[in-house]
């Protein structure tokens, strides 16, 4: 009996032991299939890159594929007021690098930097040998060419003495010899053939005798104009050294102060005139009045012309700013930097403004009352071009403008493709290029 319980208690744990071992198998399964479930389905899933093309990082639900919304306004017509505040150097009214305008050796001095120097005063004296030789040589010519003159000159004093003692004896011996013809003729035996041929013979010697002493006057004239050529010659050359040789005294073209000293005496000074690149003298520079020289930019070229009221300020200087007006402006812009160059004539008296002093000048300004003008949101710079996004017909088109005055809101702009019944962009232009389609919203209003 005990066997028989023994045995069917085995047979009770073998059935028990197979059946959670089956429940075992059976849960495995499921867990497979469903780990294989869940590998399946991932692609149906939306990616990381559509999630995004609606503009944020959560899920694919925000992505709508809708138009970009954006607030625009209708440009308005503003009068402005407002200040230009700019830069300027101030410059001499004259400056020079004096040089001298014949080479030569500096024998002396006679003005240093800070001097006060006179128009016409003398600055530096230099001396050259080669032209005093060529002076010298000029002069010896002129002396030579007078004794040749003078010799030529006797020579013709004689030649025509010696044509009036000629043309006295041919008028003797003509006048005996028509007598003794005439004689001759009416009385044939008191004059014999030979008288006759001999008074015929002396007067033909002596017409023989003028021609020749006429044609000495002739040679000596030449001789005369030779003269008159070489000492022509001559003096010319004697002018243009002494020309030269006044060069060597340097002169102030015109009155200032010595700025800087280029040379000491026994220098070797090259003639400036043949030689660009010859050593200057001393600087001078007239500060009697100064020029304050101001490069407008282009944006402020409609604001200022000539006779413009500004006011000036040194900050070096302090005190009062100085009142002018624009003296002169440049009919140009500058093509590398776009600005236009206006000048300020201001006095000196005393020097107190030095070249190469700054200042800043103010000028007032006040806009056309009807120019256009835009919230300042609505400018946008990109690679230093400012354009605004203009809304037609839910289109966006890119214009470019040039901006002018502003106050706190509103900016001024010159654009020929916008007028008051457009639509600017002035939020969301971050969400927009040109020729995007987009819903548009009147700002203030639905």
């Amino acid at each position: 009996m005990s066997k028989q319980i023994l045995n069917i208690s085995l047979l009770l744990l073998l059935g028990c032991s197979t059946f959670l071992a089956f429940q075992g198998c059976q849960t495995n399964m499921e867990d497979e299939t469903a780990s294989s479930s869940s590998y399946t389905s991932s692609p149906s899933s939306p990616t990381a890159t559509q999630a995004n093309i609606g503009g944020n990082s959560g899920s694919s639900g925000n992505y709508t594929g809708e138009k970009p919304v954006v607030q625009v306004e209708r440009p308005q017509k503003r009068s402005f007021e407002g200040t230009i505040e700019i830069t300027g150097s101030v410059q001499a009214n004259q400056v020079v690098h004096l040089h001298a305008m014949e080479g030569g050796i500096v024998k002396s001095i006679k003005k240093d930097i800070g001097d006060y120097v006179k128009r016409g005063q003398v600055i530096a004296v230099l001396e050259n040998p080669e032209l005093y030789q060529q002076m010298k040589k000029a002069e010896a010519g002129i002396k030579m060419a007078e004794a040749k003159y003078k010799q030529a000159d006797a020579k013709l004093q004689i030649a025509r003495a010696s044509i009036r003692k000629y043309q006295a004896i041919v008028n003797a011996r003509s006048a005996t010899f028509q007598r003794l013809k005439q004689v001759a003729a009416k009385a044939e035996d008191l004059v014999t053939a030979e008288d006759l041929e001999t008074a015929e013979a002396e007067w033909n010697i002596a017409m023989a005798e003028l021609d020749a002493a006429k044609a000495t006057p002739a040679s000596a004239q030449a001789e005369i104009d030779a003269a008159n050529a070489e000492k022509e010659g001559a003096t010319a050359m004697r002018e243009a050294v002494n020309v030269r040789s006044e060069m060597l005294t340097v002169t102030a073209p015109f009155s200032g102060y010595i700025a800087n000293r280029y040379v000491d005496n026994g220098t070797l000074l090259q003639n400036a005139i043949s030689n660009p690149n010859a050593k200057p003298i001393v600087d001078i520079v007239d500060v009697s009045k100064v020029r304050l020289v101001i490069d407008y930019p282009e944006s402020d070229i409609a604001y200022i012309s000539k006779g413009t009221p500004v006011k000036i300020d040194f900050p070096e200087l302090g005190g009062k700013p100085y009142e002018a007006k624009i003296t002169r402006m440049a009919a140009a812009l500058n093509p590398q930097s776009k600005t236009v160059r206006a000048e300020i004539d201001l006095p000196n008296k005393g020097g107190k403004i030095k070249p190469g002093m700054y200042a800043k000048v103010s000028t007032s300004q006040k806009s056309p009352a009807g120019n256009l003008s835009v919230n300042t949101q609505a400018i946008t710079s990109v690679k230093n071009q400012l354009f605004i996004y203009k809304v037609n017909d839910n289109q966006v088109q890119k214009i470019p403008v040039r901006v002018g005055l502003e106050d706190k809101h509103h900016i001024e702009v010159i654009s020929d493709q916008l007028s008051e019944n457009d639509f600017v962009v002035v939020q969301g232009k971050g969400l927009i290029s040109d020729g995007m389609e987009v819903i548009a919203k009147e700002k203030g209003g639905k």
